[in-house]
């Protein structure tokens, strides 16, 4: 059985282990930077994944940034909640945090369509009640984080991206779809699905050394 994060604080990272499972454990263990670490990390890969989910309706009605700010704060407290797989949470926490968004997302689409049937115009709250329920420090750190992450290369490099690439990156590395799930949505063989995967983070590796991409 693969140990929780809690069991693995202690640890210090192998090189050959993600550094998303030591920092993890780190966090859990109370340690601040780390915790800032694993924001930073999946910060622009979150955001983009938070434009897809919004889509051009909800787009204009709600910033990204507060379905970011609120899938970190129902994620955060449930770190330690995360069992690893095969030694790694990587793909875990970024399965976790795509599912939370799309939750997320989800409710924010019926309450739109919703007053939409009311004939009710005026623009979506963000749902803020878990990010109220954060500590006051890590609240202001992750808000911090959130705005510094704006202008990052990474966040530009994926903005740049073919609609295609866009998809494929997000279906695969982020919500962790498998290979044939995802050749169905996109309509192409799933063997070009592993082909233009594994291409497109070689790419992303070599443009931006020391990203989560490093990791997927």
């Amino acid at each position: 059985m693969d140990p929780r994060p809690s069991d693995l604080a202690a640890e210090t990272p192998a090189r050959d282990r993600d550094l998303t499972t030591f920092h993890t454990a780190q966090a859990v263990a109370g340690e601040a930077d780390s915790l800032a670490w694993i924001i930073q990390r999946f910060q622009p890969i979150l955001r983009a994944h938070a434009e897809d989910c919004l889509g051009q309706r909800l787009g204009r009605q709600l910033d990204p940034e507060d379905l970011v700010q609120e899938t970190w704060a129902v994620t955060l407290p449930r770190l330690a909640d995360l069992v690893p797989r095969e030694g790694r949470l990587t793909p875990v926490l970024a399965r976790f945090l795509s599912t939370v968004m799309v939750r997320l997302a989800n409710r924010l689409l019926q309450k739109h369509l919703l007053r939409r049937a009311e004939n009710v115009d005026r623009p979506i709250d963000a749902e803020r009640s878990a990010f109220r329920r954060l500590t006051e420090p890590t609240r202001g750190q992750l808000t911090r984080l959130l705005h510094s992450e704006r202008d990052a290369a990474l966040r530009t490099l994926l903005e740049g991206l073919e609609t295609e690439e866009r998809q494929l990156l997000l279906l695969r590395a982020f919500e962790q779809r498998p290979t044939r799930e995802v050749a169905a949505i996109l309509g192409i063989a799933p063997g070009a699905v592993d082909t233009r995967y594994s291409r497109l983070r070689a790419r992303l590796r070599e443009q931006l050394h020391g990203t989560i991409f490093d990791e997927l």
